[in-house]
């Protein structure tokens, strides 16, 4: 035991506590549905408002009658517990209400990205099981493509505009291309599925609550990069409802405005976004057609006290060149992507120059954790570091090789044991069982594939995906970050990523190669700045941990949520090897 009376393991000592107060540390989830946790938080306060959406505002009363009104419709077409039914579309009221008017029933929610391509969402129905589907209308065709090879036996069509005040349904009637769907047989108006409440009792019955039955179906690669359906509990989402009403300054007072631009297909938009602001009492803000080129100006047009995003987007309202007034903001969240030092204060001192007190905080989870697990707080935010965990979490670093306990300071894989853990991955127990691992103990603990430190506060620094890890012909390990680290502190570097290129010779392993973007006036001396770049990499790092080549790119590619898409850069990395 050292000087500080700890043992000198995280898990055991769990520094971070000492960031929580005497009440914060009484918290406590009840066992229920995520309908339930929402309708106890906000039964009291009907009238508060709930969502904001396309000109019209609905009160939690609504929401509620609305939730209602969509379990009875379910109910009368034979959904009941245990069912699975799919949903395919954006954030809008409608998937608000069925989301948890499912829940009330007892179904699993089968959530699917509208942009994957029909044979990604073939294969997650066929995974699933789903006879039933939500569906957004602009995914049609995709739908129809696959139809006949699925057990669909019902499609109920959602429209982005069905909630949305007359203007906006003029004016998306006059811009968008009108769809077409043969209504009738297997596809179904919702404004025709909801009159099918009219046939059920008014009062119908909460589903009572199963730990054994998942909530929510949400698709990820996890951290073998192979399609996976995460199973979240209702005990899971609800914890991280818990955790950001004891951890998180988001949505502190009830009424606060949350902007909702983060889809509810990954756990981030559904758990944080959705769950976490309707249980705080928020007025969500919904966006269904978010794109990060105009997060600038949604957040300038409806001035939310509170917002989560990836650090691609922060970045973007960064670098707005006009004075404007950021007071209204009171709590700020960057999660789902490595943020940079450099980039943290670029961000803090653009809000310090706007009239704003806050500093941007970061969080890390993952789908397989019903998200965000760790963040920042108001006491403990520093710079670099993901945060502490969220109350009720333990963390700790491990040797890859042996699976010993490392102590503070030193790197290895980040394991975390949460109440937010997911029950599992659907009908694939060999993939659940390389993620998360039981301890003599008993305690169950996820894998993250994270290579990552503590540090004695307890704060954890992230330094790269095990997997993002290039293995050098020679055998020689580079952790991507710690190149992109030292060439983003060039005056002229607007970012940089960093990844892996085959060897020319044929010889195993990969070299890294990093593509860097410059400000843009920096742009015409590239010949001067890459010289300088290679200089910089001599001066600060070892040989074997260099970039062996620099490429200038306009801009990194992005997914579709904003973070950076690291395989369209490793397929241009093969372009450049093979050229």
């Amino acid at each position: 035991m050292n000087e500080k009376g700890l043992t000198g393991y995280p898990s055991i000592d769990k520094p971070w506590m000492k960031y929580y107060s005497k009440e914060d540390k009484k918290w406590s989830v009840n066992k229920c549905t995520m309908f339930e946790y929402i309708y106890e938080k906000n039964k009291e306060y009907l009238d508060d408002t709930a969502l904001l959406y396309m000109g019209k505002k609905f009160t939690y009363r609504i929401l509620f009658d609305n939730i209602d009104t969509v379990a009875r419709a379910f109910r009368s077409i034979g959904i009941g517990i245990g069912d699975r039914v799919a949903i395919c579309s954006v954030t809008t009221p409608e998937i608000i209400y069925s989301i948890y008017g499912l829940n009330k029933l007892g179904a699993t929610v089968n959530l699917l990205e509208p942009r994957n391509n029909a044979e990604r969402i073939k294969e997650y129905l066929l995974m699933s099981k789903c006879k039933y589907m939500i569906m957004l209308d602009i995914c049609y065709s995709k739908i129809q493509s696959i139809l006949d090879e699925t057990n669909l036996q019902k499609i109920i069509v959602v429209s982005p505009t069905d909630s949305a005040l007359l203007t906006y349904k003029i004016g998306r009637f006059i811009t968008k291309k009108r769809i077409e769907i043969p209504f009738g047989n297997k596809y179904e108006k919702w404004s025709c599925f909801i009159r099918r409440a009219e046939k059920q009792e008014r009062n119908i019955e909460t589903a009572p609550y199963d730990a054994k039955l998942p909530a929510v179906i949400v698709y990820t690669g996890g951290t073998t990069g192979i399609p996976k359906g995460a199973m979240l509990s209702n005990d899971a989402i609800n914890h991280i409802a818990e955790f950001a009403r004891v951890s998180t300054c988001i949505g502190a007072e009830r009424q606060e405005d949350f902007l909702g631009i983060m889809p509810p297909f990954i756990a981030y938009g559904l758990c944080c976004g959705i769950h976490g602001s309707l249980s705080l009492g928020n007025r969500m803000i919904v966006i269904p057609n978010f794109k990060a080129e105009n997060f600038t100006k949604l957040v300038l047009k409806y001035k939310p006290n509170h917002f989560l995003g990836v650090p691609s987007f922060f970045e973007e309202l960064a670098c707005c060149n006009k004075k404007i007034d950021l007071k209204f903001i009171k709590c700020v969240i960057a999660g789902g992507d490595k943020m940079s030092i450099e980039t943290e204060q670029k961000i803090n001192n653009f809000f310090k120059k706007n009239n704003s007190t806050v500093r941007i905080h970061k969080g890390y989870g993952m789908t397989e954790m019903s998200s965000a697990v760790v963040v920042t707080t108001d006491v403990c935010n520093k710079e670099g570091s993901v945060g502490i965990p969220l109350i009720g979490n333990n963390v700790k670093v491990i040797d890859p090789e042996t699976g010993q306990e490392l102590t503070y300071g030193q790197q290895g894989e980040l394991c975390i044991s949460t109440h937010s853990m997911m029950m599992g991955y659907l009908d694939n127990e060999e993939e659940t069982a390389k993620l998360i691992e039981v301890d003599r103990y008993g305690e169950k603990w996820v894998h993250t594939g994270d290579i990552a430190y503590i540090d004695e506060d307890g704060c954890i620094f992230i330094i790269d995906r095990m997997k993002r890890m290039i293995i050098r012909p020679d055998g020689h390990n580079v952790f991507p970050s710690v190149i992109e680290t030292v060439l983003v502190k060039h005056i002229s570097v607007e970012s940089v990523t960093v990844v892996g290129m085959p060897d020319k010779n044929g010889a195993s392993g990969m070299w890294p190669i990093a593509f860097v973007v410059l400000k843009e006036e920096f742009i015409d001396e590239r010949d001067k700045i890459k010289a300088e770049l290679v200089e910089l990499m001599k001066q600060k790092l070892p040989e074997r941990d260099k970039a062996e080549e620099i490429f200038f790119k306009e801009f990194l590619p992005l997914t579709p949520i904003g973070k950076v898409d690291y395989q369209q850069l490793e397929k241009e990395a093969k372009q450049i090897f093979f050229t």
